[in-house]
């Protein structure tokens, strides 16, 4: 999976590799700790006396300093001389100032996550997914009743919406657009970025009244809130937009089977037969951990799935669209563009 500083890749035994595996929830409770405790803020670009850290992080010395000594064997850290601590490359993204940066990420992960997998076997029993079970509430839910939680995983969104807009920008082609439409888009953060790179296209941002009131804010700071309307909805229910594209992000994959076909359908009542949609989301690959992982994770939370590359198709089918092309933009991302199918009945109320 990974190699730690200390260990050579090729000595390390089946049974090490095992046992590196089973540490894994030990590895990421102490980078918790060091995130928590602001540490990788504190050092910087500089390097402290494990003390002064102590002080700065109201933090017993010598246990600190075991942590200290854990995170250099991780390559989290370093120790250039006796005692004194500073951030490695890998702390980088651990950081509130680095671009691609995991450090909400892994709060909630560890915050909202951690526990729901303390009832993994329990899931795999009922076929359920813990985080309701645990909480007695949806995930988006229990956000919408713990801001505090809320503004750290909106906060991760952002980060990770950050480090692929870019690769999105540069795989796929707006030019053509007119209007843009971006289903679910949060606090619209990318859209914003398509807007700004594309000064024709007129953008919707289709949420719930909660994210556009943060979207509002964010789409002014960015100079393109003259040039996209938000309109607030349930994407269960409806989604009266017509658009050249609609843009789903990272939408489907939190959603079981069914409620992905009543997203889409939605999306298809008032979409014009020559409009496109947009699909950004990871495709699983059976022989990657990081997929298979990540899948489970949406199962735990969110009863969600990263599904197949066929799973895709005969859902979009089912929806009344067929996929046009997949594109690849990233190793965990793909961008997957569908066209509507012809479908009897259908009036739809603008640019038929």
């Amino acid at each position: 999976m990974f190699n730690l500083p200390g260990e050579n890749p090729n000595q390390i035994s089946p049974r090490d590799t095992v046992l590196l595996m089973i540490r894994g929830f030990q590895i990421s409770q102490c980078i918790y700790a060091a995130v928590k405790l602001e540490i990788l803020n504190l050092l910087g670009d500089g390097s402290k006396h494990y003390q002064e850290l102590a002080t700065e992080t109201n933090t017993h010395a010598d246990s600190l300093y075991r942590l200290l000594r854990t995170l250099v064997s991780l390559g989290i850290l370093q120790e250039n001389q006796p005692d004194y601590f500073q951030n490695t490359p890998l702390a980088a993204y651990l950081r509130d100032d680095q671009v691609g940066t995991l450090r909400n990420w892994l709060i909630t992960e560890i915050e909202e996550s951690y526990a729901c997998w303390g009832n993994f076997t329990q899931s795999l029993t009922t076929g359920e997914g813990a985080f309701k079970a645990m909480y007695g509430l949806d995930i988006e839910e229990y956000h919408r009743e713990n801001p505090s939680l809320n503004k750290v995983y909106d906060q991760s969104m952002n980060d990770i919406t950050t480090f692929q807009i870019a690769k999105i920008l540069e795989a796929y082609d707006f030019s053509s657009v007119e209007v843009l439409a971006d289903i679910g888009g949060g606090q619209g953060k990318l859209i914003a970025a398509i807007l700004k790179r594309y000064p024709q296209i007129k953008g919707i941002l289709f949420e719930q009244p909660y994210s556009l009131e943060k979207a509002k804010n964010l789409l002014k700071q960015e100079g393109v809130s003259e040039r996209c309307e938000l309109i607030s909805g349930d994407f269960f229910e409806s989604v009266p937009v017509v658009a050249d594209v609609y843009l789903l992000k990272q939408v489907l994959l939190s959603w079981n089977d069914q409620q992905v076909v009543d997203i889409l359908k939605n999306c298809r009542q008032y979409m014009p037969s020559t409009s496109r949609l947009l699909i950004a989301e990871r495709i699983i690959r059976k022989i990657y951990w990081r997929d298979n992982l990540a899948d489970l994770q949406l199962w735990m939370l969110h009863s969600g799935k990263i599904r197949s590359e066929n799973e895709l198709k005969v859902l979009l089918t089912s929806a009344g669209f067929q996929i046009d092309k997949i594109i690849d933009t990233m190793p965990v991302q793909s961008l997957i563009e569908a066209s509507p199918l012809p479908k009897l009945n259908y009036i739809c109320p603008s640019k038929a």
